[in-house]
């Protein structure tokens, strides 16, 4: 989840994001609305649900919600990439995309047992 956070940080140096956003725009999306900002704060809470999923949740639950919710976000993550991008936009998008495909193929072959290690 930190990716996504310090790859939106560094954004901030960017003059031409940075005038674009002022002028209530976000590249790709258009006009900066309620409903986008809304959008957006949904998406960048999963990671941090599916942490509090994998706690509560019954074991099915969590692991299919976990499969689900990883397959969703790593779409979204190569979506974002194969748009015009800095380098280090991309860098972190290649990192969100490995781990979220680790999250995935963990969830989907855990048995519920755990490991004597």
């Amino acid at each position: 989840m930190f990716m996504y956070a310090y790859a939106d940080l560094l954004g901030f140096y960017d003059r031409r994001l940075i005038e674009s956003i002022l002028e209530g725009n976000m590249p790709v999306f258009g006009p900066i609305t309620p409903g986008l900002r809304l959008g957006i704060a949904v998406l960048m809470s999963v990671p941090s649900l599916m942490i509090f999923v994998s706690i509560v949740a019954p074991k099915s639950v969590s692991r299919w919600t976990n499969v689900v919710a990883g397959v969703l976000l790593t779409l979204v993550i190569v979506a974002t990439l194969v748009m015009e991008s800095p380098l280090y936009y991309k860098y972190f998008g290649l990192l969100e995309v490995v781990l979220t495909i680790y999250v995935v193929w963990t969830a989907f072959k855990w048995t519920g047992q755990h490991s004597a290690q």
